[in-house]
């Protein structure tokens, strides 16, 4: 059962258009697996759509159709399309559909990247300035260290789940932290624990040893 779900004004921006493409897959991936969250964003589409239809229409530029079919005249691209992934069982159980198009293998066969012994890491290729979005493998059972972040952290569970400031969550949860939150999530036992993470800043271990590590921190 999906517990934790983005704030209103983080669907209002995805329905209008507004987050950039890392935040915005995010809540795709949780929209696709929570179906309150999918109404809302169908309903606020449905609003935005009426108030355009309201707007005053602006002046069009003249040159825009001369430009259109300049544009048709152009080449076409002649890159040969990828041969489309055939994902297993296990990938399409654990990574929702929106995810799955950054993927370029099955989940197991990732280039899985190790973060000490507790964490591994995939990132995708999303293009963004300032973000990083990546796949995270943390083992069960296992804390991990104590920190907080320059930026804003969206972490939405695949499988497995986590404790982290006193609330539990599990597949389908999406769980938000800003620069204000010190934190220390500690993974359920019994099953490791896959997550979507979204940052627009670099995470900062907070623990009187962890802060000699910084420097060498790389998520």
């Amino acid at each position: 059962m999906i517990n934790h779900h983005p704030e209103f004004e983080l669907l209002f921006d995805y329905a209008t258009g507004s987050l950039d493409e890392p935040m915005a897959l995010a809540i795709a991936a949780h929209a696709s697996t929570c179906k309150a969250c999918a109404e809302q964003i169908r309903k606020l589409e449905e609003v935005g759509g009426s108030l355009l239809e309201v707007v005053t229409d602006e002046t069009v530029n003249p040159n825009m159709l001369d430009d259109l079919l300049a544009r048709l005249d152009e080449p076409a691209n002649d890159d040969v399309p990828l041969e489309p992934i055939v994902f297993d069982a296990e990938t399409k159980k654990v990574i929702p559909a929106p995810v799955r198009k950054y993927l370029n293998n099955n989940l197991e066969a990732l280039e899985w990247r190790r973060i000490g012994s507790n964490v591994a890491q995939y990132n995708l290729d999303v293009d963004v300035d300032g973000y990083k979005v990546s796949l995270m493998r943390f083992k069960a059972g296992a804390p991990m260290p104590v920190h907080t972040h320059k930026g804003n952290e969206a972490t939405l569970v695949l499988a497995g789940g986590y404790t982290d400031q006193g609330r539990h969550f599990e597949r389908g949860d999406f769980d938000f932290k800003d620069p204000s939150d010190t934190h220390q999530p500690i993974v359920d036992p019994g099953e490791d624990c896959v997550a979507l993470v979204v940052m627009d800043a670099p995470v900062v271990l907070a623990g009187t040893f962890s802060r000699f590590l910084n420097p060498f921190i790389k998520l």
